[in-house]
């Protein structure tokens, strides 16, 4: 009886494998024992991780540009040039900032 029952697993298992590893590949044209490559796997984690480790050279890029604004808004005493409130004088000081991305994507 528990041979029968373990020829009955055992016959079970092979048709899945069967199945599921080399027919279905078969008609999807994709390589036969998907089971043993784990390339397709490790590229999707891969691009997961290089798009975490943009995602904070990003995160790190907004919080200087932040920590640079609110320098400069302490240095310039709070005046703000949208709401009108700097005098003329002081317009003429006030320059345009220059990042290193845009001088490369000029040159």
């Amino acid at each position: 009886m528990l041979l029968e029952l373990l020829e009955f697993a055992f016959a079970t298992l092979l048709i899945l494998s069967a199945i599921t590893q080399i027919i279905v590949p078969a008609f999807r044209s994709t390589p036969l024992f998907p089971f043993f490559r784990r390339e397709k796997h490790l590229a999707s984690q891969l691009e997961r991780v290089n798009e975490e480790v943009l995602e904070e050279a990003l995160r790190q890029k907004i919080a200087r540009r932040q920590e640079k604004a609110a320098r400069m808004r302490r240095q310039s005493g709070g005046h703000s040039e949208a709401a009108g409130t700097v005098p003329p004088s002081e317009k003429a000081k006030i320059v345009p900032p220059t990042y290193p991305e845009e001088k490369e994507k000029r040159s």
